[in-house]
């Protein structure tokens, strides 16, 4: 990132196509103990232009999906998070399939509800 500190994104190939998997944080302030990314802790949250360039992999014009899944909790980034979605789904820009995101999560309850009913 420009502040130099790394997130990751990794890419799933299937056979008909592929699964992006995106960072929303640098760092995470979970703690899972089945996951390495929080480590060292949370560090900050991602822009939606970040999470946007880290999602923009090509995938070959190939059947794709983009999970914010990566480093860090994505509903800790909330704004930023649908802020970046908006974009990707945008008819006239990236115009990204709504059923090709998916947000995986462990939490906060607080943070479904607001996707529940629809609001940021």
């Amino acid at each position: 990132m420009k502040d130099n500190r790394y997130i990751e994104t990794v890419f799933i190939k299937r056979r008909d196509g592929g699964t992006v998997c995106v960072s929303t944080q640098v760092g995470c302030s979970v703690g899972c103990i089945f996951c390495e990314s929080g480590r060292n802790g949370f560090v900050r949250n991602l822009t939606p232009s970040e999470n946007c360039a880290a999602g923009c992999i090509d995938t070959s014009k190939s059947k794709s999906y983009r999970f914010f899944m990566g480093m860090g909790e994505p509903l800790f980034n909330y704004d930023n998070l649908i802020a970046a979605i908006h974009i990707l789904r945008d008819r006239n820009g990236l115009n990204f399939p709504t059923d090709g995101i998916t947000v995986s999560t462990v939490g906060p309850v607080n943070q479904f509800k607001k996707i529940a009913r629809g609001t940021s």
